[in-house]
């Protein structure tokens, strides 16, 4: 299959499985919410694997910077989630819904990132591009359990909740053929190497910002397994790509 072709199967599993997570909260909240937490271990340490492991290692062959990319990359990350959290509502003076909304539009932006980092994985080599997909595809199915229950949550009715969490899983298929696209006409070696550290720092962010306290909420040892099979998974994965 062409790079091109990789990138639309794989953003739009990506996409799918955000429709899937949505699926299964609608089908089966109670039993959703008990076991979600191991899924989300799982992507927790593959995500932090395959960035240490894979990612920053192959930026640093294309750019000896990209370390610092790796930080700028984490650091974006946490102020723009901690604007979107904190801010963008006004606190008291926005009702619920309105923060609903915001957390749904973040969501939806982060899912955008996703598709780039598709995108980027791709054109840098197919190795790198399935580990980055299946890094991402793995943490999108608990991402559509949270934007629907945090939309419902915020007081949206379910027919919105739907409609805006299919607009999220549609973000990551967009985001990857637009990056896939548009950037290889100009990017050389070193600017994906700066684009691939600034996506491992994301990664980082993620799985331990994000998912790893999600993931705690489970107060079980069966989360600590998960996460280091999710991590083990990763390298494994990585050598037999490799």
């Amino acid at each position: 299959m062409t790079p091109f072709g990789n990138v639309i199967l794989f953003s739009s599993v990506a996409g799918a499985a955000t429709l899937v997570g949505l699926a299964m909260v609608l089908a089966a909240g109670r039993w959703t919410e008990k076991y979600c937490g191991y899924i989300v271990s799982v992507a927790a340490g593959f995500l932090v694997a395959i960035a240490a492991a894979h990612i920053l290692p192959e930026a640093l062959e294309l750019n000896g910077w990209a370390p610092l990319w790796f930080v700028v990359g984490f650091v974006v990350f946490f102020a723009a989630e901690h604007v979107i959290t904190v801010h963008a509502c006004g606190h008291k003076e926005c009702d619920h819904e309105g923060r609903g909304l915001t957390a749904a539009a973040g969501i939806g932006l982060h899912s955008v990132f996703d598709g780039v980092a598709i995108g980027v994985g791709f054109e840098v080599d197919t190795a790198l591009g399935v580990l980055t997909a299946v890094a991402v595809i793995l943490h999108e199915l608990p991402e559509g359990v949270f934007t629907y229950t945090i939309l419902i949550n915020s007081g949206a009715d379910k027919r919105r909740s739907i409609v805006y969490s299919m607009l999220v899983a549609l973000a990551t298929p967009v985001g990857a053929v637009l990056t896939f696209l548009l950037f290889r006409q100009w990017v050389n070696e070193s600017v994906l190497g700066v684009m691939l550290g600034f996506i491992g720092g994301t990664f980082i962010y993620v799985g331990a910002g994000d998912l790893t306290p999600e993931a705690h909420r489970g107060r079980s040892f069966a989360n600590i397994i998960m996460l280091a099979l999710g991590a083990a998974g990763a390298v494994g994965l990585g050598l037999l790509t490799g």
